[in-house]
C-alpha cells in the first residue's frame, strides 16, 4: 500500500543539456533512486505541459513509508554519495519537491 508520493519538478541547466539531462535521468538517476533510498518503491517521469512554475519535467515517486521518513533518507542517500548527480540538472532555481502523504 503506498503511503504517499514525492513529485519533484526539474528542468535541465540549459536548453542544450537537454538530452543528456533526460538520458541521466531516466536511465541512472530514476533506478537509483528506488535501489538506493530506503521507502522510495517506485518511479514515473513525465513531460509537464504547460511547463509548471517554469518547469519542464515532472518525476512521480511511490513511497511506501511517511515522506518525513522518505526525506531523510533520501538526504542521506546524497550526503553518502549514494546518488549520482548530474552538472545537466538545473539548480537555480532548485527542483521543486512536494511531498503528499496519503490520506
Amino acid at each position: 500500500m503506498s503511503h504517499g508520493v514525492m513529485l519533484v519538478f526539474t528542468n535541465p541547466a540549459s536548453p542544450a543539456d537537454d538530452a543528456e539531462f533526460n538520458s541521466w535521468y531516466d536511465s541512472i538517476h530514476l533506478s537509483q533512486v528506488i535501489e538506493r533510498v530506503d521507502g522510495i518503491v517506485g518511479a514515473r517521469r513525465y513531460d509537464v505541459n504547460p511547463d509548471a512554475n517554469g518547469r519542464k519535467y515532472l518525476a512521480v515517486y511511490e513511497l511506501d513509508r511517511d515522506s518525513a521518513l522518505v526525506e531523510q533518507n533520501l538526504g542521506e542517500a546524497f550526503d553518502a554519495g549514494r546518488l549520482d548527480a548530474t552538472p545537466t540538472l538545473q539548480l537555480d532555481p532548485p527542483p521543486l519537491i512536494i511531498y503528499a502523504n496519503a490520506r
